[in-house]
């Protein structure tokens, strides 16, 4: 086969049978050696004078010719400059501008070009120190007298202030007050009648009007944020009256009645602060302000848990297009059997109410009424909402809150709130909290329509009158996005406690987990969950693989083999990492548990209340040196143990424990002043009780 022949840059190539085989030819000049000669001659002249002595020459001929070389690099640089300013790249066109003045400091135009820029960037003072160099050039008195009137108008552009709110266009300007809050715009209007005007004319800063009236102390009628809302009422589209004094507050809300506010959308009334007296009932002055915003209002927010007496059918019947309605009050009068009856259909998509002083025990007619609810939240609610909640009535909720303050989790808290839910269609749970639940029947509607969004689970079942059949539907769903679940078991039957290890196997993303039995004194008292019962829950969660983030156990028999195979699951040899660990009060805190307690390397926050009365000071000090080896600890309880100096210092050495953590040390636990003089100085706070 005959070898084809190819060029190519370094050459050319023989190609046979696909392999190359390179072979010599002559060298090719590159396109920069075709057009400059070589270093070696340019400086032959000056090297020759250098060989044979000739200093002054050879100084002279180098001069010459770095001089000339910055005079031709200045013409290179011009023609690219040009190339800049075609391509627009302004940052490149200075730079080669300034290069210009450096390499050629007689030639006119870098100076000029350099200015052209500085003068398009806003950089008045640039120009003008710039113009002033390019004044020392030889240049002509035409062309001097031109620079100089730059530098004039440069001067008389440096000393103008521009006034953007006043001068700029309405697009710019609506752009610049997007960034403005209520607060920002109340200063800015302070600065002039034009700033005023302008801005009182933009619906944007004053759209929410919640920091307008807004403050720690309170704010009077004769303040100026009181004064203002009139004059913005026709923007307020969300309006916050948050602590203020009583008469103020009253004015406020009857303001909605005597001023036009065409777009308000959302009222907040809340008075919570301890600086200002109690308005009283704000009830009635609601009353007369609501059918004047009721057209355009959406959300009514009441946080008045004092005196107020609200009726939910008053304020239904006003408002007919209130998708949100959130009330922690006195008292409800509908939801007791007083009030004004709820006659028509709602629009509700979310209802929160808590009544201070009364239980809510009549709620079906108001769920029956909404049929887009999706968030209810009740506090203070007696019985099973399961019971009075049907899905016929409330065939689109995704969220059931019930008695949340009684589940103590005041980190699920924010959880809670309808701007976490996403949005489904169909609508699918995604958040429960429910306590006094007798049977989970009710909720099989719901849950056959998906349990792919349910999230979040907080269950308290009743153990009066209750069957396998009632808690077996728990078993039959798979809960695959379950991450938080809270079982408060104190009144559970045996019936929930057979089924809920099937229930923990449905949940395999499970992340936290709190388990609350009843027991009071952990030394007189039996546990309702057997140490049988207990065994099979532990060791179904021992098999939830993603459950790292949290372990909580309240009052509950921990005596069996099972709790301790559940710990060394995360043991650091084991690779799997738990980050917080609680065990409080329960049965069965000994040596062995605590010694497998502080193997859980990764933990970052620790609590043990309590242990058994054969669990010695020395144990104690075991334990505490363990825990100073956890590297990512950073907050500690401790509390119910027998302390000595030894258990002291290894609590006291560790390097990561938060010192705001509380550490209650029985006072009869062999501790010295000295052991005790080392708490103190590490821990902000520490209880020394009798044992």
């Amino acid at each position: 086969m005959i070898p084809k022949k190819r060029k190519t840059a370094s050459g050319w190539t023989f190609s046979s049978n696909g392999s190359h085989t390179a072979i010599a030819v002559e060298h090719q000049p590159t396109f920069q050696e075709t057009l400059l000669p070589s270093l070696e001659q340019l400086t032959s002249g000056t090297t020759e004078a250098l060989q044979n002595g000739a200093y002054d020459e050879a100084i002279s001929q180098s001069s010459h010719l770095i001089h000339e070389l910055l005079k031709r690099a200045a013409g290179l640089l011009k023609l690219r400059h040009v190339a800049w300013n075609k391509k627009a790249n302004i940052a490149e066109e200075l730079g080669d501008a300034l290069q210009m003045i450096e390499f050629n400091p007689l030639d006119i135009d870098g100076y000029l070009s350099a200015a052209d820029i500085y003068s398009i960037q806003g950089k008045q003072q640039n120009v003008i120190d710039t113009l002033q160099k390019a004044l020392d050039v030889p240049i002509t008195d035409d062309l001097r007298n031109s620079i100089q009137h730059q530098i004039d108008a440069a001067k008389q552009r440096l000393d103008r202030r521009v006034d953007f709110i006043a001068e700029s266009p309405h697009d710019v300007f609506s752009s610049i007050v997007h960034h403005i809050n209520g607060d920002d715009a109340m200063n800015c209007i302070e600065v002039s009648h034009t700033w005023r005007n302008r801005l009182l004319q933009s619906p944007i800063p004053w759209r929410a009007a919640g920091s307008i009236v807004k403050s720690p102390v309170g704010y009077t009628k004769d303040s100026a944020t009181y004064k203002l809302l009139p004059l913005i009422s026709r923007h307020v589209e969300e309006l916050n009256l948050v602590e203020l004094d009583p008469q103020t507050m009253v004015l406020c809300i009857d303001m909605t009645r005597t001023q036009l506010f065409p777009r308000l959308r959302s009222l907040y009334i809340q008075h919570y602060s301890t600086t200002t007296p109690d308005p009283g009932d704000l009830s009635i002055y609601l009353y007369n302000a609501l059918p004047y915003i009721a057209l355009t209002l959406t959300t009514l927010v009441i946080d008045e848990p004092c005196n107020t007496i609200i009726s939910l059918g008053c304020i239904l019947s006003i408002c007919r297009n209130l998708a949100d309605l959130r009330c922690t009050v006195y008292s409800i009068a509908d939801c007791h059997g007083d009030g004004v009856p709820i006659s028509h259909t709602t629009s509700l998509t979310r209802i929160c109410l808590s009544s201070r002083a009364t239980a809510l025990t009549n709620v079906l007619q108001l769920v029956q009424l909404s049929p887009n609810l999706q968030f209810l939240e009740l506090d203070n609610y007696e019985g099973d909402i399961l019971s009075v909640i049907k899905y016929q009535h409330c065939p689109r909720l995704i969220a059931i809150v019930i008695n949340k303050e009684s589940f103590e989790e005041l980190e699920v808290h924010a959880l809670m709130g309808s701007e976490f839910l996403k949005p489904a269609e169909p609508a699918k749970l995604q958040r429960l909290a429910l306590p006094n639940v007798r049977s989970a029947q009710p909720l099989l509607p719901y849950l056959q329509r998906g349990t792919e969004l349910l999230s979040t689970l907080l269950l308290e079942p009743v153990c009066e009158g209750t069957t396998l059949v009632d808690w077996q539907l728990l078993s039959s769903f798979s809960l695959p996005c379950l991450e938080y679940l809270n079982i408060n078991t104190g009144h559970a039957s045996a019936a929930f406690l057979e089924c809920f290890p099937g229930m923990l196997r449905c949940c395999p993303n499970l992340k936290c987990f709190k388990l609350i039995g009843a027991i009071g004194d952990q030394n007189t008292q039996d546990t309702v969950i057997s140490t049988t019962m207990a065994n099979n829950i532990f060791d179904a969660v021992a098999d939830l693989v993603s459950l790292t983030a949290e372990l909580e156990f309240h009052h509950i028999d921990i005596r069996g083999s099972s709790f301790i195979r559940l710990l060394q699951q995360y043991d650091a040899k084991n690779g799997r990492r738990l980050g917080r660990l609680q065990i409080k009060k329960c049965k069965g805190v000994t040596a062995n548990v605590l010694h497998t307690i502080g193997k859980v390397q990764a933990l970052v926050e620790l609590a043990v209340h309590g242990a058994e009365e054969e669990v010695t000071a020395s144990d104690v000090a075991v334990f505490t040196r363990m825990i100073a080896e956890m590297t990512y600890l950073r907050y500690l309880t401790l509390s119910g143990m027998k302390f000595n100096d030894d258990a002291a210092l290894g609590v006291a050495h560790s390097k990561v424990i938060d010192s705001n953590m509380a550490i209650t040390v029985p006072g009869e636990s062999g501790i010295t002043l000295e052991g005790r003089t080392v708490l103190e100085k590490r821990f902000k706070k520490v209880d020394f009780q009798p044992y």
